[in-house]
């Protein structure tokens, strides 16, 4: 039992470590600061600038930031799923060594259909486009006219392109005019006053 207790406890660890150095390599000032300071005194010398910093209105994430959040919320969600499915098979293995085990374990089916999900997640994440940003992120914003300025000079002149390109996609593709429809047969106008 104490065997269980450990991997558990290094599972745990193993995928809270790679999340925080995520969350650390996405925001710089959350890494620790100076390695000699105990954690309070790290934790004060941290909050200095943020009580400092003058307080700023609900800022606009920039499309960088918003899918690089995005990006890391679905690399978190399949590494901890990762770490579920490991700590149910060395469970296995572990109990099957001591007493007879059910083959099937209906939690760790669950729990590989759960991972097939995040890692479809993970990539829809990886594939977020400008636009999608503009129509998931910034279309919430409570302020829009405001968050369209602060997005704008925030956007790289590629990704200014990608969703002028866009829009013009979207605005020629809806006032394309429509194909003339296949004649059939005369119409009455076109019918010859002979016929009558």
């Amino acid at each position: 039992m104490n065997m269980i207790k450990f991997i558990t406890v290094v599972l745990v660890a193993t995928s809270s470590v790679f999340a925080a150095g995520l969350t650390m390599a996405a925001n710089p000032a959350l890494a620790p600061l100076a390695p000699g300071l105990t954690p309070p005194a790290q934790i004060i010398k941290a909050a200095l600038p943020l009580l400092a910093a003058p307080a700023v209105a609900n800022t606009v994430k920039s499309y960088r930031e918003w899918k690089n959040e995005k990006v890391q919320l679905a690399i978190k969600k399949v590494t901890i799923t990762k770490a579920q499915i490991e700590y149910r098979k060395l469970n296995k293995q572990f109990l099957q060594k001591s007493e007879p085990v059910v083959a099937k374990d209906p939690e760790t089916d669950r729990l590989e259909v759960l991972l097939k999900n995040d890692l479809y997640s993970l990539e829809v994440a990886q594939e977020l486009s400008v636009t999608d940003y503009f129509a998931i992120y910034l279309t919430k914003q409570e302020n829009k006219s405001d968050a369209y300025k602060e997005a704008a000079a925030k956007m790289t002149p590629d990704e200014v392109g990608q969703l002028i390109k866009a829009y013009a996609d979207s605005m020629f593709s809806a006032n394309a005019p429509t194909p003339p429809a296949a004649k059939v047969g005369p119409t009455a106008m076109e019918k010859s006053d002979t016929a009558k």
